[in-house]
This record gives C-alpha cells, sequence and structure tokens, in this order.
C-alpha cells in the first residue's frame, strides 16, 4: 500500500472526457450471440436516454437543485460500461466509433472509486457520452438493419 494520500476533487483519479482512468480494460467476453448484441444494444441505447435526460436537467440542476442526479449520473454510466462489456471483444474491436472500451473503463473506475469530481463528472455526461451516443446510435442501427436482412 501507498502511504501518499489520496489527490481529493483533483481530477488525477477521475476520467475526464479526454483521458482514460488508470487502468487500461477491455471487455472480458470472447464474442456473444448475434440475439445477445441486439439486446445488449438495445440496454446501451437505454441507458445514453437515461444520460441524455440527466444532460437536459442541465448544469443548475445537476450541481445545485438535485443532488441526486450526480449518482443518477454514476448509475447510468456504471450500467452503459456493463452492456459495453456484455458486447465482446470482438465487437468491440471492430466498431471504436461508440468508445465502448472508454464506457468499460469509466464502469470500472466509477464502480470502484468513493470519490468522484462531480465537475469531470458533468463534463463526461455533457460532451463524450452524447457524442459517444450518437456513433452508438449508427451501429445500432447498421446491426440491427443487418440482422433484419439476414432473417
Amino acid at each position: 500500500m501507498s502511504s501518499q494520500p489520496r489527490e481529493r476533487a483533483s481530477g488525477k483519479y477521475a476520467p475526464t472526457p479526454h483521458s482514460a482512468p488508470e487502468v487500461r480494460l477491455g471487455p472480458t467476453r470472447d464474442q456473444p450471440t448475434e440475439k445477445e448484441i441486439a439486446e445488449t444494444l438495445a440496454n446501451i441505447t437505454e441507458a445514453y436516454g437515461d444520460i441524455e435526460r440527466i444532460r437536459k436537467a442541465g448544469s443548475d440542476a445537476f450541481f445545485v437543485i438535485d443532488s441526486l442526479l450526480p449518482l443518477a449520473a454514476i448509475g447510468a454510466l456504471v450500467r452503459l460500461g456493463e452492456q459495453a462489456n456484455n458486447l465482446g471483444r470482438q465487437f468491440v474491436a471492430r466498431h471504436p466509433g461508440p468508445e465502448y472500451d472508454r464506457a468499460i473503463e469509466t464502469r470500472h473506475y466509477l464502480a470502484h472509486k468513493f470519490e468522484v469530481n462531480n465537475h469531470i463528472l458533468w463534463q463526461t455526461i455533457a460532451v463524450s457520452t452524447k457524442r459517444s451516443a450518437m456513433a452508438h446510435q449508427d451501429v445500432h442501427d447498421k446491426v440491427m438493419g443487418r440482422m433484419t436482412a439476414d432473417g
């Protein structure tokens, strides 16, 4: 164990829109079935919808009015990362646009850290996930279209 104190609210231990947490993780599953991928993509879309509702509440609500919004954001990001992990290594590698690997890393960080910088959390919600959500929707539509055509 390190005898150095942890830095508080510095962002050193927090994910940012432009840097990954200390530990680089990737999906732990090998290859789910097409049906599992379709269900997982739907779950990811739902998590992004929850994040969008938090974003639409605005920063005033996030920081001042509703103290439960940061907790809801953490929950949504953890669910998003868990579902991204369920996509499997090959799928995540073939679809880098939505940054599923970043969602997995963020989930790991949020699930195992006790202190989260709410300003960095808001930036993640307001900026990074919005871009990733659009890329995810493209992947979702292509995969679902391919599955419909095949089947």
